[in-house]
């Protein structure tokens, strides 16, 4: 997704396609998220894999590229938690 994502040219014209990639990665690390949240992954190595990647996706891309609303709503709950347990 991300390369697909780099391949849109810069350009206020592109911001419907470029919002939709991004709620594409976005649902994707909040699905991923869940999975560890709720112990459907739970192989603890598995899990130290995932959570730098989680932490990266949410403050290199989420914060800097979700809207307002995204940010500040309860869209992706499960993203938004996992990112506060990394962190503590």
């Amino acid at each position: 997704m991300d390369r697909e994502l780099a391949k849109i040219p810069s350009g206020s014209q592109y911001n419907d396609t470029r919002s939709q990639w991004y709620s594409r990665i976005f649902n994707s690390v909040n699905w991923l998220s869940f999975m560890v949240n709720e112990n459907v992954i739970s192989d603890k190595k598995m899990i130290e894999h995932i959570k730098p990647i989680v932490a990266k996706y949410y403050e290199d891309t989420f914060l800097k590229n979700a809207t307002v609303d995204e940010r500040n709503s309860s869209s992706y709950p499960e993203l938004k938690k996992l990112y506060q347990t990394i962190k503590k």
